[in-house]
């Protein structure tokens, strides 16, 4: 049995340009890198009849995400007004602020593409461990295979979406102590620090999916 899975960001981070027209009191935060599910196509669930039994011959999932990536207009304006005053060491303080905002941006998105790559890996052994092969048929019918491949492929979906929110968060707590203290240096105080995402609940809980088993030919 061939199980395949694929997923498409797009745009890349590399081609992005950050929407840099809301502030951050608009946006909750400084910047913010999402990765929003667009469209889950199985594009190939071929189910085949061996000797009265079922098995799965062929599985492809495609899963499309949108990249959506925000900076704060405050940046900008900071670094503007700061220019327009003459203040250069300001302005300079402003610009080296952002250039590490859009850094720690850019490591977000490294981090999703790595959650997407063990996250391909654990849903393909899953499926392949799952479904019936030709080693392990089933006495389910077409329907009944079906259905449960919608309920597997919903559930790990479900847990994607659960391991892209953790990884953010844990790189927010990670690296945004060390921006407070660019700011703090540069003589901005935020009295309750950057704004945190909020903590992700716990992971979703997946359904148990089987498949009885049957002997072709009985």
């Amino acid at each position: 049995m061939a199980v395949d899975v694929e997923v498409n960001i797009t745009p890349t981070f590399k081609e992005k340009i950050p929407d840099e027209t809301s502030t951050a009191k608009q946006l909750g935060v400084w910047e913010m890198v999402r990765l929003v599910s667009r469209k889950t196509d199985i594009k190939r669930q071929e189910v085949a009849q061996v000797g009265g039994c079922y098995v799965v011959k062929d599985f492809f999932l495609s899963v499309d995400f949108d990249l959506q990536y925000f900076i704060a207009s405050d940046f900008n304006t900071n670094i503007i007004n700061a220019t327009n005053a003459s203040n250069k060491q300001l302005a300079n303080f402003w610009r080296g602020l952002l250039l590490k905002i859009k850094s720690h941006a850019k490591e977000h998105y490294d981090q999703f593409e790595s959650v997407i790559t063990d996250w391909k890996a654990d849903i393909k052994g899953d499926l392949a461990k799952t479904l019936p092969t030709d080693k392990k048929p089933t006495s389910a019918a077409e329907a009944k295979i079906k259905e449960g491949i919608g309920i597997l492929v919903s559930d790990w979906l479900d847990e994607l979406q659960f391991r892209l929110r953790q990884r953010a968060f844990k790189w927010e707590e990670d690296d945004y102590p060390n921006i407070e203290k660019q700011m703090t240096t540069g003589g901005v105080f935020l009295p309750d620090g950057l704004p945190r995402p909020p903590k992700p609940g716990k992971p979703p809980k997946r359904q148990t999916v089987t498949f009885p088993p049957c002997k072709p030919g009985k």
